[in-house]
Protein backbone atom coordinates (compact mmCIF):
# COMPACT_ATOMS: atom_id res chain seq x y z
CA UNK A 1 0.00 0.00 0.00
CA UNK A 2 1.52 3.43 -1.26
CA UNK A 3 -1.18 5.28 1.17
CA UNK A 4 -0.13 7.08 4.52
CA UNK A 5 -1.26 4.58 7.81
CA UNK A 6 -4.39 6.77 9.09
CA UNK A 7 -5.16 4.22 11.82
CA UNK A 8 -6.74 1.04 12.89
CA UNK A 9 -11.00 0.61 12.57
CA UNK A 10 -12.42 2.55 15.86
CA UNK A 11 -14.14 -1.01 16.74
CA UNK A 12 -11.90 -3.54 17.19
CA UNK A 13 -13.60 -7.03 15.84
CA UNK A 14 -12.10 -10.41 16.75
CA UNK A 15 -9.83 -10.57 20.14
CA UNK A 16 -6.81 -11.68 17.90
CA UNK A 17 -5.67 -10.91 14.40
CA UNK A 18 -2.48 -13.28 12.90
CA UNK A 19 -0.60 -12.23 9.85
CA UNK A 20 0.88 -15.46 7.27
CA UNK A 21 2.57 -13.43 4.89
CA UNK A 22 3.59 -15.84 2.03
CA UNK A 23 5.29 -15.85 -1.33
CA UNK A 24 4.84 -19.33 -3.53
CA UNK A 25 3.84 -21.43 0.08
CA UNK A 26 1.07 -23.85 -2.43
CA UNK A 27 2.53 -26.74 0.08
CA UNK A 28 2.24 -25.07 3.44
CA UNK A 29 -1.14 -22.67 3.27
CA UNK A 30 -3.12 -25.50 3.38
CA UNK A 31 -1.91 -27.08 6.40
CA UNK A 32 -0.72 -23.66 8.53
CA UNK A 33 -4.81 -22.76 8.49
CA UNK A 34 -6.11 -25.98 9.61
CA UNK A 35 -3.51 -26.08 12.24
CA UNK A 36 -3.87 -22.91 13.82
CA UNK A 37 -7.58 -23.51 13.62
CA UNK A 38 -7.44 -26.69 15.46
CA UNK A 39 -4.99 -24.76 17.93
CA UNK A 40 -7.47 -22.02 18.42
CA UNK A 41 -10.15 -24.46 18.97
CA UNK A 42 -8.66 -26.63 21.32
CA UNK A 43 -6.37 -23.81 23.39
CA UNK A 44 -8.03 -20.82 23.57
CA UNK A 45 -11.78 -21.91 22.87
CA UNK A 46 -13.11 -18.25 23.92
CA UNK A 47 -10.83 -16.72 21.89
CA UNK A 48 -12.16 -14.81 18.44
CA UNK A 49 -9.76 -14.26 15.81
CA UNK A 50 -9.24 -13.96 11.89
CA UNK A 51 -6.11 -15.65 10.03
CA UNK A 52 -4.88 -12.93 7.08
CA UNK A 53 -2.75 -14.68 4.77
CA UNK A 54 -0.82 -11.88 2.28
CA UNK A 55 0.15 -13.49 -0.92
CA UNK A 56 2.89 -11.54 -2.21
CA UNK A 57 2.13 -12.10 -5.91
CA UNK A 58 2.90 -15.86 -5.86
CA UNK A 59 3.32 -17.41 -8.99
CA UNK A 60 2.13 -20.97 -7.86
CA UNK A 61 -1.12 -21.86 -6.97
CA UNK A 62 -0.86 -20.39 -3.28
CA UNK A 63 -3.69 -17.97 -3.86
CA UNK A 64 -5.90 -20.45 -5.49
CA UNK A 65 -5.48 -22.38 -2.58
CA UNK A 66 -6.35 -20.00 -0.26
CA UNK A 67 -9.09 -18.60 -2.09
CA UNK A 68 -10.60 -21.90 -1.35
CA UNK A 69 -9.12 -22.39 1.84
CA UNK A 70 -11.34 -18.71 2.62
CA UNK A 71 -14.73 -19.60 0.97
CA UNK A 72 -15.13 -22.37 3.68
CA UNK A 73 -13.66 -20.73 6.56
CA UNK A 74 -14.59 -16.96 6.80
CA UNK A 75 -12.04 -16.49 9.75
CA UNK A 76 -9.49 -16.87 6.86
CA UNK A 77 -9.15 -13.92 5.00
CA UNK A 78 -7.22 -13.31 2.11
CA UNK A 79 -4.97 -10.51 0.27
CA UNK A 80 -3.03 -10.54 -2.84
CA UNK A 81 -0.34 -8.10 -4.08
CA UNK A 82 -0.14 -6.77 -7.30
CA UNK A 83 3.79 -7.53 -7.19
CA UNK A 84 6.34 -8.71 -4.94
CA UNK A 85 7.35 -6.16 -2.17
CA UNK A 86 9.42 -8.58 0.05
CA UNK A 87 8.53 -10.12 3.69
CA UNK A 88 9.12 -7.29 5.94
CA UNK A 89 6.27 -4.85 4.03
CA UNK A 90 4.09 -7.89 3.21
CA UNK A 91 3.90 -8.33 6.84
CA UNK A 92 3.23 -4.41 7.27
CA UNK A 93 0.33 -4.83 4.84
CA UNK A 94 -1.05 -7.68 6.69
CA UNK A 95 -1.00 -5.71 9.79
CA UNK A 96 -2.64 -2.27 8.51
CA UNK A 97 -5.90 -5.09 7.79
CA UNK A 98 -5.82 -6.02 11.44
CA UNK A 99 -9.22 -5.59 13.50
CA UNK A 100 -7.70 -7.62 16.36
CA UNK A 101 -7.51 -6.20 20.16
CA UNK A 102 -4.11 -8.14 19.41
CA UNK A 103 -1.35 -8.89 17.04
CA UNK A 104 0.88 -11.50 16.04
CA UNK A 105 2.75 -9.40 13.00
CA UNK A 106 4.10 -13.18 11.68
CA UNK A 107 2.93 -16.72 11.78
CA UNK A 108 5.28 -18.09 8.80
CA UNK A 109 3.26 -20.46 6.47
CA UNK A 110 6.02 -23.63 7.06
CA UNK A 111 5.17 -22.70 10.88
CA UNK A 112 9.11 -23.03 11.67
CA UNK A 113 7.55 -20.40 14.38
CA UNK A 114 5.18 -23.27 15.74
CA UNK A 115 1.53 -21.71 16.41
CA UNK A 116 1.18 -23.64 19.24
CA UNK A 117 3.42 -20.92 21.23
CA UNK A 118 0.49 -18.13 19.95
CA UNK A 119 -1.70 -19.51 22.90
CA UNK A 120 1.18 -19.56 25.01
CA UNK A 121 2.75 -15.90 24.25
CA UNK A 122 -1.36 -14.23 24.55
CA UNK A 123 -2.16 -16.15 27.87
CA UNK A 124 1.48 -14.70 29.02
CA UNK A 125 0.42 -11.23 27.41
CA UNK A 126 -2.94 -11.00 29.91
CA UNK A 127 -1.38 -12.04 32.98
CA UNK A 128 1.32 -10.29 33.18
CA UNK A 129 -0.41 -7.10 31.87
CA UNK A 130 2.12 -6.58 29.32
CA UNK A 131 2.12 -4.89 25.84
CA UNK A 132 3.96 -7.19 23.67
CA UNK A 133 4.72 -10.77 24.32
CA UNK A 134 7.66 -11.67 22.22
CA UNK A 135 9.49 -15.57 21.29
CA UNK A 136 13.34 -15.89 21.97
CA UNK A 137 14.53 -18.56 20.30
CA UNK A 138 16.27 -21.41 22.89
CA UNK A 139 17.14 -23.55 19.68
CA UNK A 140 17.06 -23.07 16.22
CA UNK A 141 17.28 -26.42 13.94
CA UNK A 142 19.57 -24.97 11.40
CA UNK A 143 23.29 -24.94 10.04
CA UNK A 144 25.64 -24.57 12.85
CA UNK A 145 27.64 -21.43 10.54
CA UNK A 146 24.35 -19.53 10.00
CA UNK A 147 23.13 -20.26 13.17
CA UNK A 148 26.30 -18.60 14.40
CA UNK A 149 26.24 -15.76 12.14
CA UNK A 150 22.55 -15.09 13.03
CA UNK A 151 23.87 -14.73 16.82
CA UNK A 152 26.60 -12.70 15.92
CA UNK A 153 24.00 -10.33 13.63
CA UNK A 154 21.94 -10.24 17.14
CA UNK A 155 24.50 -9.00 19.51
CA UNK A 156 25.76 -6.50 17.23
CA UNK A 157 22.81 -5.08 16.14
CA UNK A 158 21.86 -5.13 19.69
CA UNK A 159 25.05 -3.19 20.97
CA UNK A 160 24.75 -0.78 18.24
CA UNK A 161 21.08 0.39 18.58
CA UNK A 162 19.66 3.00 20.65
CA UNK A 163 17.15 0.57 22.12
CA UNK A 164 16.98 -2.41 23.51
CA UNK A 165 16.32 -5.24 20.62
CA UNK A 166 16.03 -8.73 22.14
CA UNK A 167 18.29 -11.10 21.10
CA UNK A 168 17.10 -14.62 19.05
CA UNK A 169 14.07 -12.98 18.49
CA UNK A 170 12.20 -11.53 15.68
CA UNK A 171 8.35 -10.63 14.42
CA UNK A 172 7.01 -13.71 15.94
CA UNK A 173 5.22 -11.84 19.07
CA UNK A 174 1.73 -11.09 19.75
CA UNK A 175 1.38 -6.94 20.19
CA UNK A 176 -1.63 -4.71 21.79
CA UNK A 177 -3.04 -3.20 18.89
CA UNK A 178 -2.15 0.39 20.46
CA UNK A 179 1.61 -0.88 19.81
CA UNK A 180 0.97 -1.84 16.51
CA UNK A 181 -0.83 1.23 15.62
CA UNK A 182 1.90 3.32 17.10
CA UNK A 183 4.18 1.26 14.48
CA UNK A 184 2.29 1.87 11.47
CA UNK A 185 2.28 5.34 12.06
CA UNK A 186 5.56 5.27 10.92
CA UNK A 187 4.68 5.14 7.45
CA UNK A 188 8.27 3.49 6.69
CA UNK A 189 8.87 2.55 3.53
CA UNK A 190 10.99 0.03 3.80
CA UNK A 191 10.07 -1.25 7.75
CA UNK A 192 12.57 -3.38 10.18
CA UNK A 193 9.70 -4.66 11.95
CA UNK A 194 11.45 -6.15 15.26
CA UNK A 195 13.40 -3.31 15.52
CA UNK A 196 9.96 -0.63 15.23
CA UNK A 197 8.34 -2.88 17.83
CA UNK A 198 12.05 -2.87 20.36
CA UNK A 199 11.67 1.30 19.47
CA UNK A 200 8.49 2.00 21.60
CA UNK A 201 9.89 0.75 24.64
CA UNK A 202 6.82 -0.79 26.37
CA UNK A 203 6.48 -2.98 28.98
CA UNK A 204 7.42 -6.49 26.85
CA UNK A 205 8.13 -10.11 28.38
CA UNK A 206 10.20 -13.41 26.40
CA UNK A 207 8.66 -16.59 25.63
CA UNK A 208 11.19 -19.23 24.91
CA UNK A 209 10.73 -21.89 22.36
CA UNK A 210 12.45 -23.63 19.91
CA UNK A 211 12.34 -22.56 15.92
CA UNK A 212 12.17 -26.25 14.04
CA UNK A 213 13.11 -27.38 10.67
CA UNK A 214 11.06 -26.50 7.22
CA UNK A 215 9.16 -30.03 6.44
CA UNK A 216 8.22 -28.38 2.66
CA UNK A 217 8.73 -26.50 0.36
CA UNK A 218 11.97 -24.46 -0.08
CA UNK A 219 12.91 -21.08 1.74
CA UNK A 220 12.83 -18.12 0.18
CA UNK A 221 15.73 -16.60 2.43
CA UNK A 222 18.85 -16.40 0.39
CA UNK A 223 22.04 -14.41 1.16
CA UNK A 224 21.48 -11.56 -0.70
CA UNK A 225 17.98 -11.26 1.00
CA UNK A 226 19.32 -12.16 4.21
CA UNK A 227 22.08 -9.55 3.71
CA UNK A 228 19.52 -6.89 2.90
CA UNK A 229 17.76 -7.52 5.62
CA UNK A 230 20.81 -7.29 7.74
CA UNK A 231 21.69 -4.10 6.57
CA UNK A 232 18.45 -2.46 7.13
CA UNK A 233 18.17 -3.33 10.47
CA UNK A 234 20.99 -1.55 11.25
CA UNK A 235 20.10 1.32 9.41
CA UNK A 236 16.94 1.58 10.65
CA UNK A 237 17.75 1.36 14.31
CA UNK A 238 21.19 2.49 15.22
CA UNK A 239 22.15 6.36 15.54
CA UNK A 240 25.91 4.87 16.66
CA UNK A 241 27.18 3.58 13.81
CA UNK A 242 27.88 6.52 12.36
CA UNK A 243 28.93 7.83 15.30
CA UNK A 244 31.26 4.87 15.59
CA UNK A 245 32.57 5.78 12.31
CA UNK A 246 33.24 9.26 13.26
CA UNK A 247 35.20 8.22 16.16
CA UNK A 248 37.32 5.14 14.39
CA UNK A 249 38.01 8.26 12.01
CA UNK A 250 39.20 10.31 14.05
CA UNK A 251 40.94 7.43 16.11
CA UNK A 252 43.18 6.47 12.43
CA UNK A 253 43.80 10.08 11.53
CA UNK A 254 45.58 10.84 15.24
CA UNK A 255 47.27 7.90 14.53
CA UNK A 256 48.46 8.36 11.59
CA UNK A 257 50.01 11.58 12.63
CA UNK A 258 51.24 10.68 15.90
CA UNK A 259 52.94 7.76 12.66
CA UNK A 260 54.20 10.99 11.16
CA UNK A 261 55.62 12.59 14.37
CA UNK A 262 57.51 9.40 14.93
CA UNK A 263 58.94 8.88 11.68
CA UNK A 264 59.99 12.71 12.02
CA UNK A 265 61.65 12.48 15.24
CA UNK A 266 63.31 9.31 13.96
CA UNK A 267 64.60 10.64 11.37
CA UNK A 268 66.33 13.75 13.36
CA UNK A 269 67.59 11.63 15.69
CA UNK A 270 69.06 8.88 13.71
CA UNK A 271 69.46 10.25 10.28
CA UNK A 272 68.02 7.72 8.31
CA UNK A 273 67.99 8.15 4.65
CA UNK A 274 66.90 4.81 3.02
CA UNK A 275 63.82 5.46 1.07
CA UNK A 276 63.46 1.80 0.68
CA UNK A 277 63.05 0.91 4.16
CA UNK A 278 59.04 2.21 4.82
CA UNK A 279 58.05 1.08 1.20
CA UNK A 280 56.17 -2.29 2.40
CA UNK A 281 54.98 0.43 5.52
CA UNK A 282 53.38 2.68 2.87
CA UNK A 283 52.12 0.11 1.00
CA UNK A 284 50.25 -1.42 3.43
CA UNK A 285 48.87 1.20 5.07
CA UNK A 286 47.72 2.35 1.48
CA UNK A 287 45.50 -0.64 1.10
CA UNK A 288 44.36 -0.51 4.72
CA UNK A 289 43.10 3.07 4.69
CA UNK A 290 41.54 2.81 1.28
CA UNK A 291 39.85 -0.15 2.73
CA UNK A 292 38.67 1.77 5.86
CA UNK A 293 37.71 4.73 3.59
CA UNK A 294 35.55 2.74 1.50
CA UNK A 295 34.05 1.21 3.96
CA UNK A 296 32.78 4.32 5.51
CA UNK A 297 31.90 5.43 2.30
CA UNK A 298 29.26 2.64 1.77
CA UNK A 299 27.62 2.50 5.31
CA UNK A 300 27.20 6.44 4.16
CA UNK A 301 25.67 5.53 0.98
CA UNK A 302 23.30 3.29 3.13
CA UNK A 303 22.63 5.77 5.20
CA UNK A 304 21.49 8.22 2.17
CA UNK A 305 19.71 5.38 0.14
CA UNK A 306 17.41 4.76 2.79
CA UNK A 307 16.53 8.64 3.03
CA UNK A 308 16.54 8.82 -0.48
CA UNK A 309 13.76 5.68 -0.03
CA UNK A 310 11.27 7.30 2.14
CA UNK A 311 11.51 10.93 0.59
CA UNK A 312 11.12 9.74 -3.02
CA UNK A 313 9.73 5.80 -3.23
CA UNK A 314 8.94 3.98 -6.30
CA UNK A 315 5.35 3.37 -6.56
CA UNK A 316 4.20 0.85 -4.33
CA UNK A 317 2.45 -2.10 -4.81
CA UNK A 318 -1.62 -2.49 -4.54
CA UNK A 319 -3.83 -4.73 -3.69
CA UNK A 320 -5.40 -6.56 -6.50
CA UNK A 321 -8.17 -9.15 -4.33
CA UNK A 322 -9.26 -9.56 -1.00
CA UNK A 323 -11.33 -12.34 0.17
CA UNK A 324 -13.43 -12.16 3.43
CA UNK A 325 -12.63 -8.61 4.24
CA UNK A 326 -16.11 -6.39 4.60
Amino acid sequence: MSMAYTGRRSKNKVDISVVTPCYNEEDNVELCASDFRNIMRNQLPGVTYEHIFVDNNSSDATFSKLSVIAKKDKKIKVIRNSKNVGSFYNMWIGMQHCSGSYVVPLLPADQQDPPTQIPIMYKALIKNDALIAYGVIKKREEKFLLRKARELYYYLINKLSDSDIPRNSGEFLIADARVVDSVLATNDHNPYIRGLFALTNVKSIPIPYTKVKRERGKSKESFFTLFNAAVNGFISTSILLPRVILISGFGISLTAVLMSLFNLVSFILNGNTNTQSGVPTLLISLFFFSGVQLLFLGIATEYIQAIYKQIRPIPKSFIVSKINFT
